[in-house]
């Protein structure tokens, strides 16, 4: 009778990948939850410097959960993936598939402390974009339905 190891055993990384995957998981739900769902952070937020300060600290007092997790599995990858590659190899694979949570969660703390530095909040309408004239958006005309 052929035994065969249990499943957990048969890959070396499989702890590394499911980490990997839950934070990946983590990261991005909090980042759709703060950006998109709750609408303060959004592009067009950014875009047009409007947001609330009130509301962008409540996104931030969610920040410091998810950036250690990424740090940590920065650590664990290279720990565990440094017993059979290469640096070269270990670097690579965490900039690959770590370093652009990292980048992005950066990129979502940056984005939110500019946002809280205005001075003044602009008043609604806000002005449509430049860019959207082309498209005749944003363009007054005499139709009283576009007012």
């Amino acid at each position: 009778m052929i035994r065969r190891p249990p499943r957990s055993t048969l890959f070396p990384y499989t702890t590394l990948f499911r980490s990997l995957d839950g934070v990946r998981k983590s990261v991005l739900q909090f980042l759709q939850d703060e950006t998109v769902k709750k609408a303060w952070l959004t592009e067009y937020n950014v875009r047009h410097n409007y947001s609330s300060v009130s509301r962008i600290d409540a996104s931030l007092s969610n920040f410091p959960f998810q950036y250690p997790d990424v740090e940590t599995l920065i650590r664990n990858a290279r720990d565990t993936l440094r017993e059979v590659f290469d640096e070269y190899t270990v670097a690579e694979w965490i900039e690959q598939n770590v370093y652009p949570m990292l980048r992005k969660l950066d990129l979502f703390r940056q984005t939110a402390e500019s946002l809280k530095k205005a001075a003044a909040w602009p008043v609604r309408p806000l002005d449509p974009l430049p860019e959207l004239q082309k498209y005749g958006i944003g363009i007054p005309t005499d139709n009283p339905r576009n007012v």
